[in-house]
């Protein structure tokens, strides 16, 4: 599991590695920026982290 913190990010977000490797139909990885303001918005998985990560950046 990784989460990654960025700031005047140009790119798309992309997998590789291991989560490309094992990505399917059942399996789904979608990588994409979000506010900090949306995070308790959207399914974060496990969702114990959502507020780890929302204390942590504040």
């Amino acid at each position: 599991m990784i989460f990654w913190v960025a700031v005047d990010v140009t790119t798309a977000p992309k997998i590789g590695g291991e989560e490309k490797d094992r990505a399917s139909s059942d399996n789904v990885y979608e990588p994409a920026w979000v506010d900090l303001s949306s995070l308790r918005k959207i399914n974060l998985m496990p969702p114990k982290f959502v507020s780890k990560i929302i204390a942590a950046l504040k």
